[in-house]
């Protein structure tokens, strides 16, 4: 155990009930998209993974929310101050309220072009999602308030029951006839029952649940009173929404190069062709949602080192082994073993995977699959280093990011001759995305352990703390 102590314990044990709820979310939502190929025709399915993978695009600026008030709240409570978390809550509702009714109007208007673009015939469930996305500028304001409350366990619960209410009614309204739009109503369904619940959570929760031990010492690193980042923020500094717009490049890129794809072949080719890949990409893209849990971890542990703003020995024998980079090193060996069982299963029987999940008339893309394995296996890994990036508050991923997703684009578009061609196009920009991310690793060297702090926050923190005396 003394092996795994300090922030590599963490990593494995910290926020279990997070990703357990996670993971769980996770699973559940593999099973609601097997379901609906199982239930829908292959263009029908086609269509409804073209229309999430937009929707995943949509909808990323409800992370960024997220990870904002989460932040700000917890600063706030740090702090010992009761009155400023609610505060911030009705303040961000009030402005995001009207943004929430433009953009699903505009969207509602856009509905009928995008559907011919994506071949869609029925304009329908375009008008669906943009209710759906309506709602989820506002959800993320109240989810991250729980988050930054450390109300975890509310957090997990109030996910695993929007992709429940999916599953269920989504099953159930494809049955009755409704198709891809039953499909979406589903998730608009389970998007506002998510909003409404997470209200009543907050309001029923005034005082934040018991920080776990092992996050005691984050309090401390998070009062505005010495010159660390949260000082800077609560003084009006500028870093933390610089961070801020990095991570929003960042994770755009990321999601785009894990979406856009089936949105660019929904286009490219014609729908059995397009319903085949998005059988495939779906099985990939389960590499990358994977790490997605990982990261959930070490994004906060990255940080918390960055935030104390304090030099940060290594933690426990790992981190003496491997020189303060556990967090890395660990995350980035969990995923590649995971990928390494994928890509074992995708290569040796990817036919019967396909045949299993998606039904015998996808067995035909089985060639398809290892080659995409790869491809998912680079985006997951160039994932973790991103995350790790951000969490020590570097802003290289909010240029390669935006960049790899840009190349892979233009990669699809100069290869859409067939499938095959399209899918080299995702490894090569993967792989580059990669090996950027590694050169960013690097060049960020020693500083990345949290001992130093870039100087360009630590002049403006400086000078935020000259101002407060």
């Amino acid at each position: 155990m003394a092996l795994l102590a300090g922030d590599a314990g963490r990593l494995l044990r910290g926020s279990m009930l997070l990703i357990a709820g996670t993971m769980a979310g996770n699973v559940l939502n593999v099973v609601y998209t097997f379901l609906m190929a199982r239930l829908l025709a292959p263009p029908d399915y086609a269509a409804l993974v073209a229309l999430i993978s937009l929707f995943i695009v949509a909808s990323l600026p409800a992370g960024t929310i997220q990870t904002v008030v989460a932040r700000e709240v917890a600063i706030a409570e740090a702090a010992g101050d009761a009155g400023r978390p609610g505060a911030i809550v009705r303040r961000l509702l009030a402005r995001l309220l009207p943004v929430a009714l433009l953009a699903s109007a505009g969207l509602l208007a856009l509905a009928s072009p995008a559907a011919g673009y994506l071949q869609v015939d029925d304009p329908t469930p375009l008008r669906v999602l943009a209710l759906i996305l309506g709602v989820l500028l506002l959800l993320p304001v109240l989810r991250g308030a729980l988050q930054g409350r450390q109300r975890f366990g509310a957090l997990a619960g109030l996910g695993l029951l929007d992709v429940l209410v999916k599953l269920v009614l989504g099953a159930v309204l494809v049955r009755l006839g409704y198709g891809v739009t039953g499909a979406f109503a589903a998730m608009l369904a389970g998007a506002v029952a998510g909003l409404a619940l997470t209200a009543v959570a907050l309001s029923h929760g005034h005082t934040a649940e018991a920080a776990a031990p092992d996050f005691a010492p984050l309090a401390p690193a998070l009062e505005p009173a010495g010159p660390g980042p949260a000082a800077a923020v609560v003084a009006g500094g500028k870093s933390g929404w610089r961070m801020g717009l990095a991570t929003l490049l960042a994770l755009g890129g990321l999601n785009a190069m894990v979406t856009l794809d089936a949105v660019l072949v929904k286009h490219f080719f014609l729908p059995p062709e397009a319903g085949a890949y998005a059988a495939v990409s779906v099985l990939g893209r389960s590499l990358f949602w994977a790490s997605g849990a990982i990261t959930l971890v070490v994004l906060p542990l990255a940080a918390r080192r960055s935030a104390a703003g304090r030099s940060a020995p290594p933690s426990g024998r790992l981190g003496a082994v491997l020189g303060g980079h556990e967090l890395l090193w660990l995350s980035g060996a969990i995923v590649l073993g995971l990928g390494v069982v994928a890509q074992g299963l995708f290569t040796a029987v990817p036919g019967l995977l396909l045949a299993l999940l998606f039904g015998s008339s996808y067995r035909l893309a089985a060639p398809l699959l290892p080659l995409y394995g790869w491809a998912a296996l680079c985006l997951a890994l160039a994932n973790v280093a991103i995350y790790y990036l951000l969490g020590h508050g570097r802003a290289a991923p909010a240029l390669i990011a935006p960049l790899g997703a840009l190349l892979q684009v233009a990669l699809i578009v100069a290869l859409r001759q067939s499938l095959q061609g399209v899918i080299v196009a995702l490894l090569v920009a993967n792989a580059a995305l990669l090996a950027a991310s590694l050169v960013a690793l690097v060049a960020a060297g020693g500083r990345t352990r949290g001992e130093s702090q870039p100087v360009a926050e630590q002049e403006e923190q400086g000078s935020a703390c000259r101002r407060q005396q």
